[in-house]
């Protein structure tokens, strides 16, 4: 049905916008109105794919004959010996205890400063275990580093 409508208004509108003739006109009622019939009857009426109903299968093969059928046993005895027996010597190993070296007791200082940024940190600062060696200056004072010019570590705030 909007359909109809829809070309009904497209044909109106075109001769009306347009300013088309009573001829052309009518040719294009004609037209549009054959093309509405086709969608029409394709859209009222499907096509229909073909429907099998049926549900047989056919196995199509060579049959097998049996020729021959032969009575063998399959048994086959192997003789071995099962048990081993293996002579190993028990060997002990035997621990010597070295004695230790003795430890090397180094400075510990309790502030660590760099010389490149002129910072200094507490010596169980994580930043102050990045220093290279060439850079570090260690001091067991804060004074000696304020004194200096350093600035204190924003993480342990020594």
């Amino acid at each position: 049905f909007l359909l109809g409508v829809a070309a009904i208004l497209f044909v109106f509108g075109s001769v009306l916008t347009f300013d088309v003739s009573l001829d052309n006109s009518i040719k294009l009622a004609v037209l549009t109105s054959g093309i509405y019939v086709l969608v029409i009857l394709l859209l009222l009426n499907p096509v229909k794919i073909k429907e099998i109903n049926e549900s047989t299968i056919e196995h199509v093969g060579v049959p097998i004959q049996i020729i021959e059928t032969i009575e063998k046993p399959v048994i086959k005895e192997i003789f071995r010996d099962v048990v081993r027996t293996v002579e190993k010597p028990i060997i002990q190993k035997v621990f010597v205890e070295k004695p230790k070296a003795p430890v090397k007791h180094r400075m510990t200082y309790k502030y660590i400063g760099t010389s490149e940024s002129q910072t200094y940190h507490k010596h169980s600062c994580r930043f102050s275990k990045l220093i290279k060696k060439k850079y570090q200056v260690k001091e067991n004072d804060k004074k000696y580093f304020k004194l200096r010019g350093y600035k204190r570590c924003k993480y342990c705030k020594p």
